[in-house]
């Protein structure tokens, strides 16, 4: 009899130590996903930044540039570096009435987001 008394106290200690390692393998990865859903707010934020840098980028250069009398200095110069290591790419329409602007978080280019900016006529 106390062979088998052993043998249940044996797995009980197997039974809750695996239990136990479930439970903190699940906190874990919520605890991981929490990070991951911070981090990703954060480059969100500086991905749109960085995209609305880029729309106004181009409506400095439309407004500014346009006339070559009397535009800056900084008409020649390349798009500015930001300085949270976030870029911009602006796409203007062949037509001239849109400017598309995409910002990314970094220079991975993993999380993106974009604006579009419509030149119109009011009537």
């Amino acid at each position: 009899m106390k062979r088998e008394d052993g043998q249940v106290m044996l797995m009980a200690v197997v039974i809750l130590s695996g239990v136990f390692l479930a439970i903190t393998a699940i906190s874990g990865y919520l605890t991981l996903t929490q990070l991951r859903l911070a981090t990703a707010a954060s480059d969100s934020t500086r991905a749109i930044f960085a995209a609305d840098t880029g729309v106004e980028w181009e409506l400095y250069k439309h407004f500014r540039c346009a006339d070559p009398g009397t535009a800056p200095a900084r008409c020649g110069e390349p798009p500015p570096t930001l300085a949270n290591n976030a870029i911009f790419e602006t796409k203007m329409n062949p037509g001239g009435e849109s400017v598309k602007s995409t910002g990314y978080a970094d220079g991975r280019k993993k999380i993106a987001r974009a604006f579009e900016l419509l030149f119109a006529a009011f009537e």
